[in-house]
């Protein structure tokens, strides 16, 4: 409709201005020449031309804004996805990452050494990606010329100690550990009240994943961090006997990869004289310390704090009715030095007030009983080398006691300590999982008027080590 009638102005435009001839009329009518009627329809096609053109224009550029709004729309939704995508992204780099195994690998034995496993198996391979089961065992030629400085002398051959671990993995988080033990002589081990020699040693839950955090919490039968020592040696050190405190505990610590560590624990210890209520949470105690052992001289130092001393292992075997009188608390330290080869080791423990005299008793010079304030030192020095190619080492020690001799009435020899010890040891790795080992100690009892004998006790021992 809008062609025709703008084909029918541009007619009358054209006649007006005399482009086109006036046409002759017949009566009323116009009549158009057949030029004329060319002439009028080749300016409508032509104009027919132009309008299709023009609306061809129109409506390309109303196309051209619809996909131009469109692609802003478009561009506007990828910016916005691009935005959610960067968001999402910085959310999970605030989630800390991982430790490398090396690293794991390092607070692992940190962990151990923390809470008195140092020497203890450790898993290696699980089954099922869950269980595992890993030992040692100990056998012992021993030769003593006076043993508990009154009796002749000894020779034995005998299954020292043997052990039995079972790790297992619940998940990522929780671990179980259950540790079977067996000694010749269980009284040596504080087991005198099981004649078998076989004891649950551990049995405890440990809820930790070391690549993500530093704590751990622990929770069984377990050995509490107090004084710093191995498990099995072939002759406990004096310093390790009056440490030495496996209990039914708690404890929260930390292990970090700056070289910090720590713990606090609570236990039921034994109940107080008078005071028959056993199920108190009546013990406690706490370690902190620092190591570093990858620099050219490594260095691990802490000390340890345990609230009563009655709970150590040759204290409490030793106290009438398993009851003490008053409550003793006990200090520990360590301090070990790495460079190269050599190493250096010193540990001390001692009573921060005196026992009561029922509880640990001492002999004074003139005679006269009194409670003890017991203590201990070691110190000791190694070096580690090659013999034909096979891992070696070689340990010097001294150690010495004060007030160590137990002159309590219920007083058995587990806490008749000697006044001094010398000592050396060799070692050898000599096949995969066996171990060879020989000691040589000398004791030296405390004086008569102390209690003891003055005499020596010569000590020789060889040992086989075959890791289960």
């Amino acid at each position: 409709m809008k062609g025709k009638a703008i084909l029918l102005l541009t007619g009358c435009c054209l006649i007006s201005f005399g482009v086109l001839a006036a046409p002759p009329s017949v009566g009323n009518k116009v009549v158009l020449s057949h030029d004329n009627q060319k002439q009028i329809a080749a300016k409508a096609k032509e104009v027919s031309k132009v309008e299709k053109a023009k609306s061809t224009t129109e409506n390309k550029a109303e196309e051209d804004e619809f996909y131009d709004l469109k692609g802003k729309s478009s561009a506007k939704q990828e910016r916005f996805s691009a935005d959610e995508e960067e968001n999402t992204q910085k959310k999970k780099k605030v989630k800390k990452p991982e430790l490398p195994k090396d690293k794991v690998a390092t607070l692992e034995r940190s962990l151990a050494m923390l809470t008195e496993n140092i020497d203890n198996p450790a898993p290696i391979h699980y089954w099922f990606d869950r269980i595992s089961l890993r030992g040692l065992l100990n056998a012992d030629l021993n030769y003593q010329t006076k043993p508990e400085f009154t009796k002749s002398r000894s020779t034995q051959i005998m299954l020292s100690t043997v052990k039995l671990n079972i790790d297992a993995i619940a998940n990522s988080w929780i671990t179980a550990h259950v540790g079977i033990f067996y000694a010749t002589d269980p009284a040596k081990y504080y087991l005198a009240a099981n004649s078998t020699g076989v004891d649950l040693e551990e049995g405890y839950i440990t809820v930790a994943n070391l690549a993500k955090l530093p704590f751990y919490f622990r929770v069984g039968k377990q050995y509490v961090s107090f004084g710093l020592y191995h498990r099995y040696p072939i002759l406990r050190p004096l310093t390790q006997i009056l440490s030495e405190t496996q209990v039914t505990a708690a404890q929260i610590g930390f292990v970090d990869i700056s070289g910090l560590y720590g713990t606090i624990y609570v236990f039921n210890g034994v109940a107080q004289m008078n005071h028959t209520d056993r199920d108190r949470l009546n013990n406690s105690g706490f370690m902190l310390g620092y190591e570093n052992l990858n620099n050219p001289l490594g260095v691990n130092i802490g000390f340890g704090y345990l609230t009563n001393m009655s709970d150590v292992g040759a204290i409490k075997n030793d106290l009438l009715n398993n009851y003490y009188d008053d409550r003793t608390h006990g200090l520990s330290a360590h301090l070990n030095l790495i460079a190269g080869p050599f190493d250096f080791a010193l540990r001390y423990v001692s009573a921060l007030q005196r026992f009561a005299t029922r509880d640990f008793a001492y002999r004074h010079t003139s005679g006269v009983r009194r409670g003890a304030k017991p203590r201990a030192s070691t110190i000791k020095a190694g070096y580690a080398f090659k013999t034909k190619g096979h891992d070696s080492k070689f340990i010097l020690s001294y150690q010495w006691t004060r007030e160590a001799y137990n002159m309590s009435n219920t007083a058995t020899i587990t806490s008749k300590l000697p006044i001094n010890r010398m000592s050396i040891a060799y070692g050898i790795n000599l096949l995969k999982n066996f171990l060879l080992s020989a000691e040589l100690d000398r004791d030296h009892d405390y004086p008569a008027k102390r209690g003891g004998t003055n005499k020596y006790n010569n000590i020789a021992t060889i040992r086989m080590t075959v890791l289960i």
